[in-house]
């Protein structure tokens, strides 16, 4: 994303959000491993991103192997850090 903030439609039932995103940040990557969305995204403000669309990135890592293997290790390293804010968040709501 290069401007804007997105957002996920999921919040607490107190009005807190679960995340938010800002420019720089990354979205819609699961597409990329499962071939389909986990989840909408609405805008709090007009959005500019980049799209990488499925069949393009297909091609892509044909032509370039070792680039598309860096892609994927970034990707990695972003679901996991997600993975761990997402169990931070679970041991944080259920003290609730």
């Amino acid at each position: 994303m290069w401007a804007g903030r997105p957002r996920p439609p999921r919040e607490l039932r107190s009005g807190v959000r679960l995340a938010s995103h800002g420019p720089g940040m990354e979205f819609g990557e699961m597409a990329i491993l499962e071939h389909s969305r986990s989840a909408d995204v609405f805008a709090d403000t007009p959005v500019t991103c980049l799209e990488l669309p499925l069949d393009s990135f297909a091609d892509y890592r044909r032509l370039h192997p070792e680039t598309s293997l860096k892609i994927m290790r970034n990707l990695a390293a972003i679901l996991a850090r997600r993975l761990v804010l997402a169990n931070a968040k679970v041991d944080l709501l259920s003290a609730y």
